[in-house]
């Protein structure tokens, strides 16, 4: 348990009722993320011949990110489950189901990533809004740092569209997408 968690549990206990709330609003960010990352491996699957190893490298490294930003949402999730009760399963929604499509090209294929982390980013700014009302500051944090990975993703989707607009031939032109810790 991370000391502001302990803290946390020591100054302020946390009776049931509030902490429903930041259980059911992690819970609903943990599903975003799992189906986004989803898709973003789904992605480097699909990818053809004719993607290049910086653009997998690009799909790899986003999904590596998200699968990090996963296990920190679920241990989250461990510390409200523990100190209040289970939330009740809410109804899923497809929340990506722009990105559907077996038959895209890279274009669309970095398209539907797009829209998809674009959408993804408004989620975390809504949850981040409910976590800071409900006082879980260390939640809080949690989707600031998610959002820095966010916009960061969005610049690469971006500048990768562009280099295929411009129709770079040479795939060394675009940046590698950068391996940053997110650990805490």
């Amino acid at each position: 348990m991370a000391k502001t968690e302990r803290a946390l549990s020591i100054n302020n206990p946390v009776h049931p009722e509030t902490a429903v709330q930041p259980l059911l609003i992690l819970e609903k960010l943990l599903m975003d993320t799992m189906d986004l990352r989803w898709h973003v491996l789904h992605a480097t699957v699909r990818a053809d011949d004719a993607v290049s190893r910086k653009t997998l490298a690009l799909f790899e490294r986003m999904a590596s990110e998200l699968k990090v930003f996963t296990d920190r949402i679920r241990r989250r999730l461990e510390f409200w489950r523990m100190a209040g009760p289970r939330a009740e399963k809410g109804s899923q929604r497809p929340y990506l189901h722009v990105i559907d499509g077996e038959d895209l090209n890279i274009h669309e294929q970095l398209e539907a990533l797009l829209c998809g982390y674009a959408r993804y980013e408004r989620n975390i700014q809504e949850a981040r809004i409910s976590l800071e009302r409900s006082g879980d500051m260390e939640s809080v944090r949690l989707c600031d740092s998610l959002m820095g990975s966010v916009e960061r993703a969005l610049c690469y989707l971006e500048i990768y569209l562009e280099g295929l607009a411009l129709n770079y031939t040479d795939p060394g032109r675009l940046p590698d997408f950068p391996v940053v810790s997110v650990d805490a």
